[in-house]
């Protein structure tokens, strides 16, 4: 199959069911029994939802609110759409299935059938002669078309039941013209031969499928509709339809470039395969029918396979357009089947449906170039094309369409989603440059390219887009909520900073912030940062393994924690908790002991990466990067356990303890989640270090005019403990990985840590501050209220923290407004097993 030809085939699929997900949803306000009264109570829904947060609202209180309200008939309406789902790939299916019966039917198509005419016959065995040619194990049906004079052929068929039409024009010409008859055949075999006539039918069928099941009850379901709206859906599905047609033609001409090429293998000029293209008007060949290229293109192909194997910034961006919009179209179908679900577990699931179709899109041009030419060049334009089209799939996306002002997301509208999108930009950036580093590892010294190695690689490079979209696709749409969460965090840190050193605000919020902290605990980040390195050095057990990296490795890995160890045995010695000072001055010492303890993690394993890539740059080369996160892997487990072997001894040995404990074990969650926040932040901090070390030592040697950084030196023979070094790292990663999934996610609240005590301590601790709030200074009471917050927004629900906010800045003259508030607190708190006594 040619390069990509199935994964076109794939974005095509979802941007069209995607797109379906919506125009069905719509569909069924219109003409579902009772949808009328569905439309307007969802629009009342969505003027309710905006009204209780104010102008102030961000897209989660928004959205929360949203589905609270229209929860009641949101499974109805996805039954509605499965149904219209199942009912376009049960026409798809019987199209594809029945359209070579009826393609026959029509062109007044006969088989080849022995005859004693020996013209006739003559043909017959050369057409049996190609087929052995082409290295077919089974011989397709041909087919006469006698009502067609040109000289033409053309593959089609269904699974199991394949047919080449032959013209009566081209047969009349099989003496006349053997070589013209030869390419024209072969070419059409070389489609089965590459195995595209079931994605040739399938893509026929999804188009002619698409227009009356998808496209007319859009138009059906907008009359009536208000003329705002249908502005903002008819666009959107403008640029759809664009899409399904763009993403058509690019199927159909892979599909054809794979069959020249194939063809050109068989011995086959140019020359003779022109006559192959299609002969119909020019302007219908450009717009519906140019599967084939021009000459000039089809030469270049030709002559130039490696072609096929690239990836341009078009190509990406569309395919980054077509799974943004599909993905949104699948998350919106979730929310309808799942009201309740979580956020980010949400758009984790729609990325995983639609990141390994992206993945491979970027991964295989990227990978293939990179084994062709050993060298990592070609990576920036595919790896921004998929980032643009990532962006601007936000807006284009239709479940955006009707949603609320201010709330749907829009390109460039605030300075934080301009940050997100160039950050997602460095990032495809960087991951692109991953793959890329990744085939190098993986190319043997002979450099022949390897195509076992294609599908770990996909799978690998799937789960990182997953992860990477998942988290962007969250920020991005609620980076307006987090005006309460930081408020919060700064105050939090303000009052930490009374009772002693707390450092800048930058370092605890990166270390902190609540979102940071979901993000180092959440088991698949650990686990695409594990295969960073991981899947690079695992080619090192199966060819030689480069000599001169495993000691500077061991050597940095083992320092680093010896001065992490060293660090915090001494601070342990000279901190003591003054057994006099109240007890929120010990908490906050406690907990700003551990912070550091964890900054300190976390920043060494950056360093640690730094040192090594710096020391391994001038003989691996590019390669050198991955060693320095393997580095940072090693410190990050060393000083994990130095950070959990010091609580277990601090409450054995009292020279040890910053405050006399129990001498107990400590439970496993706690573990869990120390050791993933303390590897994972620790990645995160190598990442941008040892790519930027990277960049500058390039920088230099081309300022000194040296050869370019290009491939490390080929593989020397290491020896076995090398191999043996790489195994045995290996598993401990995968045993790291393995660790966020066997063990509790919950913490029982031990010591210093900060995971989420849930909406009963938010209660809590609002409750009391209505209660002393008579005793309070104003500085104090808006450190209790920011502490509430806190709590309420780790317990996974901001909206009750926006209501506590709320309470404090409502006039209480204002009844109506201030009693909304108040009984929603009550019945959050209520829910929560803790309601209040102290009422607002």
């Amino acid at each position: 199959m040619p390069s990509g030809l199935g994964f076109r085939f794939a974005l095509l699929s979802t941007a069209v069911l995607g797109a379906c997900v919506f125009i069905y949803d719509l569909f069924y306000f219109a003409f579902a029994p009772g949808g009328d009264l569905v439309f307007a109570q969802y629009k009342k829904c969505a003027a309710t939802a905006s009204a209780s947060g104010g102008d102030e609202a961000g897209p989660l209180d928004f959205t929360q609110a949203f589905l609270s309200c229209t929860q009641p008939f949101e499974r109805d309406k996805a039954s509605w759409v499965l149904a219209g789902i199942a009912l376009l790939l049960l026409v798809v299916g019987a199209v594809y299935w029945s359209e070579p019966a009826l393609r026959i039917r029509r062109g007044k198509m006969e088989p080849f059938e022995p005859h004693e005419d020996p013209e006739h016959a003559a043909l017959m065995s050369r057409l049996a002669d190609l087929t052995r040619e082409a290295g077919l194990s089974r011989s397709p049906r041909f087919l006469l078309s006698c009502t067609s004079q040109a000289d033409d052929a053309v593959a089609f068929g269904r699974t199991g039941r394949y047919y080449v039409c032959i013209d009566m024009g081209l047969a009349m010409h099989f003496r006349g013209d053997p070589a013209r008859f030869r390419a024209i055949v072969l070419h059409e075999l070389a489609h089965l031969r590459n195995r595209d006539v079931d994605i040739f039918g399938l893509t026929r069928a999804l188009f002619f499928a698409f227009v009356p099941l998808s496209l007319l009850p859009l138009v059906a379901a907008l009359i009536g509709t208000p003329p705002g709206d249908v502005v903002d859906v008819g666009w959107r599905a403008t640029v759809l339809v664009a899409l399904v047609f763009y993403g058509r033609l690019a199927v159909l001409r892979a599909r054809e470039c794979g069959a020249d090429v194939r063809a050109a293998s068989w011995r086959v000029t140019p020359e003779e395969l022109f006559h192959a293209a299609p002969t119909t008007s020019g302007v219908r060949r450009l717009l519906v029918h140019k599967a084939h290229l021009g000459p000039e293109e089809r030469i270049r192909v030709m002559r130039h396979p490696q072609e096929l194997f690239r990836v341009g910034f078009w190509d990406c961006c569309v395919a980054g357009l077509a799974a943004m919009t599909a993905t949104y179209g699948f998350l919106d179908l979730l929310w309808m089947l799942f009201q309740q679900a979580d956020p980010l577990y949400a758009r984790a699931t729609a990325a995983a449906v639609f990141a390994p179709a992206m993945a491979a899109v970027l991964g295989m041009g990227v990978w293939r170039t990179t084994l062709l030419t050993a060298s990592p060049r070609g990576t920036v334009l595919p790896a921004l094309g998929l980032a643009t089209g990532l962006v601007l799939g936000q807006p284009v996306a239709l479940p955006h369409a009707l949603a609320a002002p201010g709330h749907g997301p829009v390109l460039g509208a605030t300075a934080a989603g301009a940050v997100c999108s160039a950050v997602l930009v460095a990032l495809l950036l960087l991951f692109s440059s991953w793959i890329a580093r990744s085939a190098l590892a993986w190319l043997p010294r002979d450099h022949a390219p390897s195509s076992r190695t294609w599908v770990p690689a996909w799978l690998v490079s799937s789960l990182l887009l997953t992860v990477l979209l998942a988290w962007w696709m969250l920020l991005y749409d609620h980076v307006s909520n987090l005006s309460v969460l930081n408020d919060s965090l700064r105050a939090e840190h303000a009052d930490l900073a009374r009772s002693a050193p707390a450092g800048p605000y930058a370092i605890w919020s990166a270390v902190e912030h609540p979102l940071m902290v979901r993000f180092a605990q959440w088991t698949p980040v650990v686990t695409a940062l594990v295969l960073l390195w991981a899947w690079p050095l695992a080619s090192q057990l199966r060819y030689p393994a480069r000599q001169g990296w495993v000691r500077p490795v061991v050597r940095a890995s083992v320092a680093g924690a010896a001065v992490y160890l060293g660090g915090v045995l001494a601070l342990r010695m000279l901190i003591r908790v003054d057994a006099a000072a109240p007890k929120a001055s010990q908490e906050a010492v406690l907990r700003l002991f551990a912070y550091w303890q964890i900054a300190g993690a976390v920043l060494l394993q950056g360093l640690v990466a730094l040192v090594v890539t710096a020391l391994l740059m001038r003989r691996h080369g590019r390669i050198a990067p991955l060693y320095g996160l393997l580095a940072a892997f090693l410190t990050g487990c060393l000083v994990s356990a130095v950070f959990i072997g010091g609580i277990l001894a601090a409450g054995c040995v009292d020279a040890l303890a910053v405050r006399p404990a129990s001498c107990t074990g400590l439970p496993l969650s706690y573990v869990r989640n120390t050791l993933l926040r303390i590897v994972t932040g620790g990645a995160l901090v190598a990442v941008p270090g040892v790519v930027a070390v990277a960049l500058l030592r390039s920088l230099l040697v081309r300022i000194r005019r040296n050869s370019p950084l290009e491939s490390p030196a080929p593989p020397t023979v290491g020896s076995p403990a090398a191999r043996r070094f790489v195994a045995a790292v290996t598993v401990l990663g995968c045993a790291v990985a393995l660790v966020g999934f066997t063990l509790p996610v919950r913490d029982a609240g031990y010591g210093p840590d900060i995971t989420a005590p849930g909406l009963a301590a938010a209660c809590a601790e609002y409750d009391e501050l209505l209660g002393t709030l008579g005793t309070l200074s104003p500085a104090q009471a808006a450190g209790r209220l920011a502490k509430a917050e806190k709590l309420a927004v780790r317990g996974g629900a901001p909206e009750l923290a926006e209501d506590f906010k709320q309470t404090f800045l409502l006039s209480p003259e204002d009844e109506a407004a201030f009693g909304k508030v108040s009984d929603r607190i009550h019945r959050t708190c209520a829910a929560a097993g803790r309601p209040l006594i102290n009422l607002p």
